[in-house]
């Protein structure tokens, strides 16, 4: 009878726990009950006369959730919680990475693809792009033998209506006209030739209207052909298809009448007038349209890449690129030559310079494969250029001006030049500024007019390997102050851009969101852990290369590493996702390209690094590709011009007076603070790396320290007692130094100020103010201020300048002379020499200011002295700045 009572209290006590033998044996832990009970037993007893049922309810809660995981088949995850062998406060973290690891093992199996094997899917893409480029190769020879099969007439017929055509052909007199013959045997003539290429008017002319209907007419280069122009041809076809880009040249209003005439109104209401072309009018009439968005001409990304950001909205999806080179991209050829504005409207320095650098391409071997292009603004100045090719003596011009090669030279203004493409295409802008008034005027003809933007547009898109614009003005000489004309600016921008060189073109990369994608930083810090250089999403469109790999200190990305992310998968085509990747080898040069697939990465991550590893070894293994032209020869003072019929022009050489400065000197006793840290803690230490040895410069954006309110006006009454203030505005004087230096003394004053609530200061309040500041981190130019210096920086060995983005953000009084200095050695970085005046202007561009005052010109002119005394730069035999 007692131990019948002491079952029943015991299945009854095991009901309230709501535990089976499962739950026993885990609270036994391996022992008999009676043992567990003499355990834990007194305890249980303790809980609940103190705390009544509340520690065996929660307990029961704890195993009723626990049995949900039992019941998902959850056992172990289950058993785990129980044995507290998971810390409550991660057991939702491993809980969701258990699932994850869990669906991810399912979902490599209901794909197939445990068995995956990277090698093999790499040979089937490499088998499709094979078979696909011979279907290509097929189709030119294939086409017209199924097109012969199909005429229904054989060329040994000798009666019928085709015999009758073929007697016509061969009439020497009194023949029809073949408006006359298409009439009559329209069905012979396109059995011949299926496809008949015509301009709109040939159309009109030669194909009579109603004999034979088209089954398609396609319109190329819609955006030349007026609509009046297109309708004929469209009458004549069943469908049309109308190709053309709205951002490149208008129609031609040459020989073109007006029509506007006073007409009689008939009551009908007014009649709309046709738009410029054939294109717009398709475009506005809501016919179907599809976008063509590759775009594959450009073998560097950065000859697209202004037109894709001012014209195409950054639509356009481009190849990246490995790098600059020097035989690629966009460059900038200053020359001192004059316009002939009253006269024969040519400048002949530029002209002759242009001569001499297609005589040099054409005899280096590294470049006389390369095609070549001229295009000028005027026609002025293309019949000049056109001449002096002409009369060269050179038998290899003359070889390249006449059909002998392929794609031979062509000269052409900019009104004509639409539809060509060369290797290299070299701009004359011909424009120089007024000598008297100093001003550049801004008639380019018709650039400055409407749609001058469209026809800048065309020409600057005509290469494939690289663009050198010839110029005789500076870009800053465009005024956009005194224009309203597109064209001009979108000119001055594309000059700045030449002329900038590729650190310019970060600012034209699109601003797509980019795509976080988890797998490409575990990609990225793996390789970054195996000593490579690594950037993600590199490139200026939305096709970007996920990772670019390369040795560190290699001049040019080595690797393309593509991903089968999101990206790749949202891509719409297989030449999308496959092809593209291809030909970024083929096209752009890319020594090598390393497909990652996930499942490869999920069960080797080693074997692809290894592939990695393996590729950018041979990519710095010597290679038989195409040569670089070699700096000398791409210098644009390494070229030896021809002399001019007349030198009457061209400004002497300017020759700098010597002036006396006094030498910058720290203030107080201390000595300058040399190599006090590996980089100075400021906005820049994250990307300043550069050794004064190297006598690299890093630009980056000036970023101005925004105040916020650490105390009111009444707290600086007591800056000279209170003990509490003035360790207030010693920090934030060390913060804005920190954040902003190096930092000129007054400006440092007003922002310290600004934290108490005061827009305006008065120069007792600056003075106390500064005296806060540690002396040691001042550094003077007594004839123009002091500057504070952060912790770690050194004035002496600082090889950096910011770019002001805005005029308000730091007035040019306030820019460090050691960042004026740098900007001057930045200019004449890749170049061997520039006049005194030139390398003022483009040193005050370079910091982002354009408005120059005379005493900016004295603090441009300490700030060359600057580098001139610190030997960074000196004065050559003719008086101008060159490297030191």
């Amino acid at each position: 009878m007692l131990l019948d009572r002491f079952a029943s209290r015991w299945r009854a006590w095991r009901g309230v726990l709501r535990s089976g033998d499962a739950e026993l044996a885990l609270w036994a832990a391996g022992s008999h009950w009676t043992d567990a009970w003499q355990r834990d037993g007194a305890a249980w007893l303790h809980e609940l006369q103190s705390e009544e049922l509340f520690p065996l309810r929660r307990w029961a809660t704890v195993l009723a959730h626990a049995d949900v995981f039992a019941s998902a088949g959850l056992t172990d995850y289950r058993d785990q919680l129980l044995r507290a062998e998971v810390p409550a406060h991660l057991a939702e973290e491993v809980y969701r990475r258990g699932v994850a690891t869990a669906s991810l093992a399912e979902r490599v199996r209901a794909g197939g693809l445990q068995y995956f094997d990277p090698e093999l899917h790499d040979d089937e893409i490499s088998q499709f792009e094979a078979a696909a480029g011979e279907l290509r190769s097929a189709l030119p020879t294939q086409l017209p033998s199924v097109l012969v099969r199909r005429r229904p007439f054989s060329p040994a017929d000798r009666r019928g209506r085709f015999a009758d055509f073929a007697a016509e052909l061969r009439r020497k007199r009194g023949g029809r006209s073949f408006r006359e013959l298409f009439e009559q045997y329209a069905d012979a003539v396109l059995a011949l030739t299926p496809c008949v290429l015509v301009s709109p008017a040939s159309a009109a002319n030669f194909l009579a209207p109603g004999s034979q209907r088209f089954d398609l007419v396609i319109f190329d280069e819609a955006s030349q052909i007026r609509v009046a122009e297109a309708i004929g041809a469209m009458g004549r076809g069943s469908a049309v298809v109308v190709v053309g880009d709205s951002r490149q040249m208008p129609p031609s209003s040459i020989m073109q009448a007006s029509h506007s005439v006073d007409e009689v109104d008939e009551g009908n209401g007014p009649v709309p007038e046709d738009l410029e072309s054939i294109l717009s009018e398709a475009v506005e009439s809501g016919l179907p349209q599809r976008w063509l968005s590759w775009h594959y001409r450009s073998h560097d990304e950065s000859l697209i890449a202004f037109s894709n950001r001012y014209y195409y909205d950054n639509k356009l999806s481009s190849l990246p690129s490995p790098g600059a080179a020097s035989s690629a991209g966009v460059s900038w050829r200053r020359v001192e030559g004059r316009y002939d504005r009253g006269g024969s409207r040519t400048n002949e320095v530029e002209a002759r310079a242009i001569l001499a650098d297609i005589t040099r391409r054409l005899h280096d071997p590294a470049t006389a494969t390369q095609s070549v292009g001229v295009v000028t603004f005027n026609i002025q100045q293309r019949d000049l250029i056109l001449n002096l090719l002409e009369e060269s003596p050179d038998p290899i011009i003359r070889e390249h001006l006449s059909g002998a090669v392929a794609e031979p030279i062509f000269v052409k203004n900019l009104e004509n030049v639409q539809g060509d493409e060369r290797d290299v295409v070299l701009f004359s802008l011909a424009f120089s500024t007024n000598l008297e008034t100093g001003q550049l005027p801004l008639n380019f003809g018709p650039l400055s007019q409407a749609g001058g933007e469209r026809r800048l547009n065309v020409a600057i898109t005509r290469a494939r390997r690289q663009v050198i614009l010839y110029s005789s003005f500076d870009p800053s000489d465009i005024d956009l102050s005194r224009t309203s004309a597109l064209g001009t600016q979108h000119l001055r921008a594309y000059c700045e851009m030449a002329a900038a060189g590729a650190e310019r073109l970060g600012d034209l990369a699109t601003d797509r969101t980019e795509r976080r994608s988890r797998i490409r930083e575990e990609v990225a810090a793996a390789l970054r852990d195996r000593g490579h250089e690594v950037r993600t999403s590199h490139g200026l469109s939305d096709f970007t290369v996920d990772i670019a790999v390369r040795r560190p200190g290699s001049p040019r990305w080595q690797v393309a590493v593509m991903l089968d992310g999101p990206d790749w998968s949202a891509r719409p085509t297989v030449a999308d996702r496959d092809s593209a990747p291809a030909l970024l080898r083929s096209i752009m040069g890319w020594p090598e390209v390393v497909r990652f697939w996930l499942p490869a990465w999920i069960h080797d991550r080693s074997a692809l690094l290894d592939r990695v590893d393996e590729a950018v070894t041979r990519a710095d293994a010597p290679t038989t590709a195409e040569p670089e032209s070699s700096p000398v020869a791409a210098a644009p003072e390494a070229i030896e011009l021809p002399q001019p019929r007349s030198e009457t022009e061209v400004e002497p050489p300017h020759q700098t007076p010597t002036v006396e400065l006094p030498q910058p000197r720290l203030t107080g006793d201390e000595e300058p603070l040399r190599g006090a840290s590996s980089a100075p803690v400021t906005a820049l230490a994250a990307t300043t790396t550069a050794t004064s040895a190297a006598d690299t410069i890093t630009v980056s954006p000036f970023v101005p320290y925004a105040p916020t309110p650490l105390g009111d006006q009444a707290d600086l009454d007591l800056l000279a007692t209170d003990r509490r203030v003035r360790d207030l505005m010693r920090n934030a004087l060390r913060e804005i130094i920190e954040a902003e230096g190096p930092i000129e003394q007054h400006r440092l004053a007003r922002l310290a100020l600004a934290r108490f609530g005061f827009l305006r200061t008065r120069e007792d309040r600056r003075t106390a103010v500064l005296s806060l500041v540690d002396s040691r981190r001042l550094y003077a130019h007594p004839t123009v201020s002091r500057y504070a210096w952060p912790e770690g920086a050194d004035p002496q060995t600082y090889r950096a300048y910011r770019v002001t983005q805005a005029s308000n953000d730091r007035a040019f009084e306030e820019v460090p002379p050691e960042e004026v200095a740098n900007a001057f050695v930045h200019v004449l970085q890749g170049m061997p020499s520039m006049d005194e005046e030139r390398l003022l202007r483009a040193g005050l561009e370079r910091l982002g200011y354009r408005r120059r005052t005379e005493k900016i010109d004295k603090l441009l002119r300490y700030g060359l002295h600057v580098a001139v005394t610190s030997g960074r730069l000196r004065f050559d035999h003719e008086g101008r700045l060159t490297r030191g």
